[in-house]
Order: C-alpha cells, then structure tokens, then sequence
C-alpha cells in the first residue's frame, strides 16, 4: 500500500472512530497496522521510522485502554503528521 492510501485510510477509520463505529473501525485498523508497519521498512530514515513506531505504541497503548477518542487522535494528528 502506498502512503497516500495509507493516509486516505487513516482518515477514514479515523473518521469511524470519531462517529463511534468501534466494530467496523476496528475491523478496518488491524490490515492498515500491518500495511502501516511494511509500508515504514522502507523508509530510508530511521529516525523517522522510530518516530512514525512510537506514534503506533502510543495508539496501541489507546487500544488496551479502550480510549477509541484518544485511539482516533493520535492517529489523525500525530500519525499522520509523521506520515
């Protein structure tokens, strides 16, 4: 996948996330995580795969909280800002 899917993507489930559509946003984040994480081995800049890794931590971290507003938050003003 490339970025601007990605990012097209994100915004969508983003979008899920902020209507309260948890199942179906959910459903869509799992692939995107692993399109997201393939899609970061091949950026050149370690620096910018550490920073784009630690915005995923922080989103997985919303996840185990159960926090889907903090969840969507990250993901559309941290995420893809260092996308």
């Amino acid at each position: 996948m490339d970025r601007d899917t990605i990012i097209k993507e994100i915004e969508d489930v983003t979008e899920l996330f902020y209507q309260q559509k948890t199942k179906e946003a959910y459903s869509r984040l799992q692939p995107l995580l692993t399109d997201i994480s393939i899609y970061v081995t091949g950026i050149p800049s370690e620096e910018k795969q550490v920073d784009i890794l630690e915005s995923l931590k922080e989103a997985m971290g919303a996840m185990e909280q159960q926090d889907t507003t903090l969840l969507a938050d990250i993901l559309q003003y941290d995420l893809l800002e260092k996308l």
